[in-house]
């Protein structure tokens, strides 16, 4: 019986083998105005286009993140299997000076506010 199954078994490992190579990947690449760190825009392989939205949703969050409070992407172009995607990333923004002036002390203590931590840091 086994021995009659087994030719079976290996057509079925085949075939799931086969399938799972030739699935598709779709690649969206960010494209910046200007200068940027390589590591903080890699082309990023999605299971399907329909998740294209939230990948660049999540892009210009991170540039948020690190001070570039003007980073949007307007539109992405899609051509086959890639989609392209030009960001206006603008200028960083960064604290100049936080004072804990008009805040009483044990309600800075409490946040564990610190001017120096701010100082010159990427506003978030």
């Amino acid at each position: 019986m086994i021995r009659r199954l087994r030719p079976l078994l290996v057509v079925v490992w085949a075939l799931a083998l086969t399938t799972s190579l030739s699935a598709q990947r779709h690649v969206v690449v960010f494209a910046p105005d200007s200068a940027l760190p390589k590591k903080w825009l890699r082309t990023i392989e999605l299971a399907s286009p329909a998740l294209v939205k939230a990948a660049v949703g999540e892009q210009v969050a991170f540039l948020h993140g690190k001070g570039f409070l003007e980073a949007t992407v307007d539109t992405c172009v899609t051509i086959g299997d890639t989609t392209t995607c030009p960001i206006a990333v603008g200028k960083p923004y960064r604290w100049a000076r936080l004072s804990s002036t008009g805040i009483a002390a044990e309600v800075a203590s409490e946040a564990r506010f610190r001017e120096n931590l701010y100082l010159g840091m990427p506003i978030d």
